[in-house]
């Protein structure tokens, strides 16, 4: 049966010693479908005896009195245990009207990401080399285009304060392009010096690395009515076998939404900050077997806006996809996550 509208009113009334209570009557009603038809269920029960332990009356209808009664006046919250610890004090926030996701879930995400790191300068065991620097006088770059196929797991530890793990593998693939107003260029990341045509630009690519990533995320939310605000902290440790280069990144993402009860959907907008490692690490050896051990210097623009969408396939299940769109950083998350 597909129920469409569900009722229940517990009418309570106190001990005549004060110490306590017990459910007096009770009101169900179930309106839905069954085989197409309307199904309608009502129940209107009065409880009329109370039972210990040892299954013995203790109370009947008849020596509780009316009077018992809680009048509109004496009505007071009453703990009731509506689910499990997590979150914490999330029992006081549904006493309070609000409503609460399920405090556990996974994710699994796909996030793919265009990004353009600008070069700054070049250093070699710690020293800047001039010369080169001012070779790359132009707008020297990396482009990566990433695809990060992640998961993700949390947990509401109280009803405004979500904390998660992430886990994933980032596959980069990138393009390396020197432009030099002066005519002349290196290959990356230290070769022979090159002439070409000046105010050009001379390009390599096709340069792929694998780097597992491992994060921690914190999440601080709220909300009043339909409309509700999110701001996410994702710190992210990476490691690149092929660079042997160790990056860091946070990520901050201010939201403010809408949810459209009536078709199970959020709508919402905002903004991303990733803060990348500025520095770019290389090792590399040369014909007389020498280790050269350098770094590039780079910068991007780290904001970049957000429209996302996600819909409630079930109360467990749930998809959403967002999208960011910046000067230097284009991406695009889809995600399939479940509840319990």
């Amino acid at each position: 049966m597909k129920i469409e509208k569900f009722e229940k009113t517990i009418t309570f009334l106190k001990l005549p010693n004060g110490k306590g209570y017990l459910p007096k009557k009770l009101i169900r009603k179930i309106v839905g479908k069954k085989e197409n038809e309307t199904y309608v269920e009502t129940i209107d029960a009065d409880v009329i005896s109370y039972w210990n332990e040892e299954h013995k009356s203790v109370y009947t209808d008849k020596t509780l009195k009316k009077s018992n009664f809680l009048t509109t006046q004496d009505y007071e919250t009453i703990a009731l245990k509506l689910d499990r610890l997590f979150p914490l004090y999330g029992q006081d926030a549904r006493k309070a009207g609000y409503e609460l996701p399920k405090p556990f879930g996974v994710k699994l995400l796909n996030v793919f990401q265009n990004t353009t790191l600008h070069m700054k300068s070049f250093k070699l065991d710690g020293n800047d080399l001039s010369t080169i620097n001012a070779i790359l006088d132009g707008d020297s770059k990396y482009e990566n285009t990433t695809y990060v196929p992640m998961l993700r797991a949390d947990m509401w530890v109280l009803p405004f304060l979500d904390l998660s793990l992430l886990f994933g593998v980032a596959n980069t693939n990138t393009v390396v392009t020197l432009h030099s107003k002066s005519g002349y260029t290196l290959k990356p990341p230290l070769p022979p010096i090159e002439l070409i045509e000046p105010n050009s630009s001379t390009t390599f690519g096709d340069i792929e690395t694998h780097s597992p990533i491992l994060g921690l995320g914190v999440t601080v939310a709220g909300g009043i009515d339909n409309f509700f605000s999110t701001i996410d902290f994702q710190y992210l440790f990476s490691y690149t076998p092929e660079a042997k280069a160790k990056t860091n990144m946070l990520v901050v993402t201010p939201l403010f939404g809408y949810n459209f009860i009536d078709i199970a959907t959020q709508i919402y907008g905002g903004a991303q900050y990733q803060d990348i490692k500025d520095e770019m690490p290389f090792e590399v050896t040369d014909d007389n077997g020498r280790v050269l051990k350098g770094s590039v210097e780079l910068y991007t623009y780290e904001w970049a806006g957000v429209l996302g969408v996600n819909y409630n396939i079930t109360r467990r299940w749930d998809t959403n996809v967002m999208i960011s769109y910046g000067e230097d950083i284009k991406n695009l998350t889809i995600g399939i996550g479940y509840r319990w």
